[in-house]
């Protein structure tokens, strides 16, 4: 990335947008929105999956999974829009600041090896059901499918809770989070 004339770590375009008020009010309200929809449709798919769904199915741990990670998301949008609201000036310290990011990029992760895995619980369920029934009926194939997605997730974004993703923009007088 090239460093732009004031020495910061950031190159123009991107100073560009911490500074743009309308751009950063138009993506904030739009995460508002997605926050709503996010938090009432997977609490309610949560809650239908959880207690009116029988039996638990293995297609139906990998959904709750899918569901859990979707959540996570919907939990840590608030802090991005506040985030944004006050000029992409992070104010809630860098420990904060890693955990938020963890959470986004598990949550990035998480989701896609879980659509994976439905996938692939799904193919084997259509092209081969006689070879695979036994193992699609037990549950415990997919919950510790689900820990392991988690477990690896978790120990590949490990590095970045060793480090500090805030940094001070000397043009704007705020640290950012990277």
């Amino acid at each position: 990335m090239a460093s732009n004339t004031s020495g910061n770590p950031l190159d123009n375009a991107t100073l560009a947008l911490f500074l743009n008020k309308k751009a950063s009010t138009a993506i904030s309200i739009i995460y508002i929105f997605v926050t709503i929809f996010n938090l009432t449709g997977n609490g309610l798919s949560m809650w239908l999956l959880l207690f009116r769904t029988t039996p638990k199915t293995p297609s139906i741990i990998f959904m709750i999974n899918l569901t859990l990670t979707d959540l996570a998301l919907g939990l840590v949008l608030p802090f991005q829009i506040m985030y944004q609201m006050h000029g992409y000036n992070w104010c809630l310290g860098p420990e904060m600041c890693r955990l938020l990011t963890i959470m986004f990029f598990a949550n990035m992760y998480c989701s896609i090896l879980t659509m994976t895995a439905i996938s692939v619980d799904r193919y084997l369920g259509i092209c081969r059901p006689m070879l695979f029934r036994d193992r699609r009926e037990r549950k415990s194939f997919a919950v510790i499918a689900c820990v392991t997605m988690w477990t690896v997730v978790l120990s590949v974004l490990y590095p970045l809770m060793t480090n500090d993703l805030t940094f001070y923009v000397s043009r704007t007088r705020d640290y950012y989070l990277l």
